[in-house]
């Protein structure tokens, strides 16, 4: 049996590792449910079913990219037409979609890391995105940062595969880089840095046919886009980065390298620290691919923002030239050739600790207690909702939850909260975090002068646990205390 699967493997390599490459996703699906961050739920999820209810709430809003939401619209209005309303149930039907859709960031990683090198790096690649710990989980949370991936790489692949005089794949890399660019503006460095190299190089044909493609599709869907919406061309480009050049300071700033010691640490020390060498090292022999990535973690560098989601977009590529640089430092090491044992024992502390991270992801409900307190009133004849956060400085409600009840009046309130403003419509109270409890349930019980039924009571996901214990000023994942108001 065992040679059977081997002989199948070896025939069809790619086939079995895309197959081996969905358990995860799948299983990320249906176990990995909330959300990460704001970012994949309030813009592509809760704004695009704010928008099948009422389109005009698009217009409405500040400009912004919308191919990627805009196929989140359509599930939700596929969902709705097969009768599916309840909100877990569509952000099922959502996660196993971007689980099937993430199968091509393997695809393109085994086709691209086969054009430049060989079967077997291939397929080292293709089992390492397969199963390296982040990308099943965030590939099916609502991340611009990852949907933007498969058509990047897409780009990227045909412009490899491209011959002179032969632009067929040229275009095609074109359209792929316009649309990684319309879901999100950064992966422009992608095509940006790949045509810079071919100026370089004298393929001055490529480079026009690239930039040409690349220009014309983006201008014509985000220009026809705006100006049907916002009847203004561009403006939401122009709107996203001038946002992006002045709101950083309102989000995590660092200092230039921790972009470089995240994404070694995304790839598990020691093996992180040889695998991003073994990028520097493909600068010359893959400088094709090496100016792009390059280009890319240096404004992330310098851009004072760190969030660490903004560089997932370039792990794939990272990775391909890590393992393709790295092979290449080995072949040529007599050190390394003579401590083989060495290498073997930081692959094996790599999968390791990858194993453990990957099973704590593809399991984990994150931010469960915001997700199962309004899931759990989804159902219930609503009139007003009371939140008391506590010391929390801020908390943004996934309304999408609320599934019939999202239009609901809500109120949050904290303890330098004065007052309670809607206590006649509200017959619904939840309350975040154990301290001090009983004070903020006497509290709300006095402002609407009556009793308080604890209903439900919630606790926090292992990954909000973890995230928690971790870093408590950043990840505040408190119980959740839900109470009826009697009236």
């Amino acid at each position: 049996m065992r040679q059977k699967l081997q002989s199948i493997y070896e025939q069809h390599p790619l086939c079995c590792i895309l197959l081996l490459s969905l358990i995860p996703r799948l299983l990320a699906a249906i176990f990995a449910k909330g959300y990460g961050m704001h970012d994949d739920m309030f813009g592509p999820v809760q704004a695009m079913q704010e928008a099948l209810d009422d389109f005009s709430t698009v217009s409405d809003g500040e400009p912004r990219l919308l191919l990627y939401p805009m196929f989140q619209y359509v599930i939700f209005y596929l969902c709705e037409l097969l009768h599916i309303f309840d909100p877990q149930s569509k952000m099922l039907v959502v996660r196993l979609f971007h689980a099937f859709y993430s199968l091509l960031v393997v695809y393109f990683g085994y086709k691209i890391t086969l054009l430049i090198s060989n079967e077997k790096l291939a397929k080292q690649v293709g089992i390492i995105l397969a199963f390296i710990w982040f990308l099943p989980y965030m590939s099916v949370r609502n991340l611009v940062e990852v949907a933007s991936i498969p058509p990047m790489l897409a780009g990227v692949y045909f412009v490899l595969r491209s011959k002179e005089k032969d632009y067929g794949d040229v275009l095609l890399a074109g359209l792929f880089f316009a649309f990684a660019f319309i879901m999100r503006v950064q992966t422009a460095f992608i095509p940006i840095g790949m045509a810079a190299v071919l100026l370089l190089q004298q393929r001055f044909r490529m480079f026009a046919v690239l930039t040409f493609a690349l220009l014309a599709i983006s201008a014509f869907i985000i220009g026809l886009q705006d100006y049907c919406i916002w009847e203004k061309p561009f403006e939401s480009v122009i709107s996203y980065i001038s946002y992006n050049s002045t709101a950083y300071n309102d989000y995590p700033n660092a200092p230039w390298y921790t972009t470089y010691i995240l994404v070694i640490g995304v790839l598990i020390p020691p093996l992180g620290v040889m695998l991003f060498y073994g990028f520097l090292r493909t600068w010359r022999q893959y400088a094709i691919l090496f100016v792009p990535v390059f280009l890319f973690l240096l404004f992330h560098a310098i851009y004072p923002n760190k969030q660490e989601r903004f560089i997932l977009t370039i792990m794939p590529l990272l990775i391909i030239l890590g393992i393709c640089g790295w092979n290449y430092v080995v072949e040529k090491s007599g050190w390394w050739m003579r401590h083989k044992k060495l290498l073997k024992g930081n692959w094996i502390w790599f999968w390791f600790i990858n194993t453990l991270l990957l099973v704590l992801f593809v399991g984990s409900y994150s931010k469960r207690t915001r997700v199962e307190s309004f899931t759990y009133l989804s159902d219930k004849q609503v009139s007003g909702i009371v939140i008391d956060i506590g010391t929390d400085g801020s908390y943004f409600p996934p309304l999408f939850y609320l599934g019939r009840n999202s239009g609901t009046s809500i109120e949050i309130i904290n303890v330098e909260t004065d007052e309670i403003a809607n206590v006649g419509n509200t017959n619904y109270a939840i309350i975040f975090d154990e301290s001090d409890l009983d004070a903020r349930k006497d509290r709300i019980s006095k402002e609407f002068g009556t009793n308080l039924q604890l209903v439900q009571t919630l606790e926090p996901g292992l990954i909000d646990k973890v995230l928690h214990f971790t870093n408590p000023r950043h990840n505040k994942n408190y119980t959740a205390y839900i109470y009826k108001i009697e009236k």
